[in-house]
């Protein structure tokens, strides 16, 4: 009898539940500081938001370096070990700039050498995150089971680690949120090394459960060379539909951005970043939720001409003046857009392991470009107008690539066992 679900979530349930609170707490300190590093280079530092884009546009770049260096280590290490060394090197960087920062508050010293650490600190942690999220993509597949590796059982599982994901990023912004509201913007910096500590902590124990997959070397079911040959052209028309539709997906690192410079220079009100970023977060947790339920019955196609539609509605909705329709139009652009980027992510699971990195890859360069995009804009005249505009693009030609995912584009031929590459 094939596996069922419940069979599905007891294969490793101890490392799962590790996992996914290792997750949960890295992505708490991750949207803490997708809030706290804006408003602590647009007012601590005081730089323009031209130069908050360009450092944006850098870090996502080491992310960009840190994929790949993930891609390579799973040759060698676990991804559990691989996952739990990346959030060391997050945790020291974290310790690091909060001794320093206290130390410049105490001490009364000139935030100039505070800029220069801020910089150097989380570059590293934007180069350890790339190597951790190739990981968490990755580590699903370690901790199902080798017979149960099928369509139902990863979307299920994406959609629960999704979940958790998201959650993170409503409560890591409304902690900041709540911290800077009752006057507590230093302790900001240390609740960042408390979470990354946890983080650590959980994929530590993680490990204890986890073990090198040993079924690296599983071979498709076709069993001649002219089926195997046609097996891996339909496997790469494949791999290569799905990163363009990822390529653009990625609008959502907008929220280390836009909200940062809509908060302080829009609304005059640099903490209601923190509820612009929750927005978004919420807008993930109920999209995975919908994704599980309702989405991995949707086709594709269907799901990212919905997620562009909603991308249109952001963009009108930011030349609005209310923090209310400011706050939906995040909320509703992030619960599409998760769901069809799990939607995307389960099909890539399914093909090949190393088409994950290539994934993630992606999904940071899109990142990098479109941040330095957005930077490029903010220095012109009416330059939120235009960035808007090259929000409201991208998600038409999210419709667009809607179009490429007919059912002669996407031949799965790993429904029933996960083609690994070496």
């Amino acid at each position: 009898m094939d596996a069922s679900p419940k069979k599905h979530s007891k294969d490793n349930p101890k490392g799962y539940v590790y996992f996914t609170s290792g997750v949960f707490f890295a992505q708490l300190a991750g949207n803490a500081l997708h809030v706290l590093l804006p408003i602590w280079v647009l007012t601590l530092v005081q730089k323009s938001p031209a130069t908050l884009a360009v450092l944006l546009f850098f870090f996502a770049l080491l992310d960009t370096a840190g994929t790949m260096v993930g891609g390579w280590l799973l040759k060698s290490l676990s991804c559990s070990r691989m996952v739990f060394a990346a959030s060391v090197f997050r945790f020291c960087a974290a310790l690091t700039f909060a001794l320093i920062y206290s130390l410049n508050m105490m001490n009364g010293i000139a935030f100039g050498s505070l800029w220069i650490w801020l910089c150097v600190l989380f570059a590293v942690d934007s180069l350890a995150r790339g190597v951790a999220d190739t990981g968490r993509y990755t580590m699903p597949l370690e901790l199902v089971k080798s017979s149960d590796r099928q369509k139902l059982h990863l979307q299920k599982a994406n959609g629960l680690l999704q979940s958790f994901f998201e959650l993170g990023a409503v409560i890591g912004p409304v902690l900041v949120g709540l911290l800077f509201s009752f006057g507590q913007a230093e302790i900001t910096a240390w609740l960042l090394v408390a979470l990354y500590g946890a983080s650590c902590l959980f994929y530590w124990s993680m490990g204890r459960y986890t073990k090198k997959d040993p079924a690296r070397t599983e071979l498709p079911l076709q069993s001649s060379p002219e089926s195997m040959a046609s097996s891996e052209q339909d496997q790469s028309a494949s791999i290569k539909v799905l990163l363009l539709l990822q390529g653009l997906l990625t609008i959502y690192p907008m929220r280390a951005l836009l909200p940062a410079i809509f908060a302080v220079q829009v609304f005059g009100h640099a903490p209601l970043t923190a509820w612009f970023v929750a927005a978004f977060g919420l807008g993930g947790v109920l999209g995975s939720k919908f994704y599980a339920w309702i989405g991995r019955g949707i086709e594709l196609r269907y799901q990212m001409r919905i997620a562009g539609t909603a991308v249109g509605l952001l963009t009108c909705l930011l030349l609005s003046k209310s923090v209310a329709l400011h706050m939906f139009g995040y909320f509703i652009f992030m619960f599409f857009n998760t769901s069809c980027r799990l939607a995307v992510l389960s099909e890539v699971q399914l093909l090949s392991t190393m088409a994950i990195s290539q994934l993630r890859f992606v999904a940071n360069s899109t990142s990098m470009f479109l941040k330095i995009g957005l930077g490029a804009l903010l220095v012109v005249p009416g330059g939120i107008f235009w960035s808007t505009g090259l929000i409201a693009a991208c998600g038409g030609l999210q419709i667009l690539g809607s179009y490429f995912t007919d059912e002669s584009s996407l031949k799965n031929t790993a429904k029933e066992g996960l083609l690994w590459e070496n």
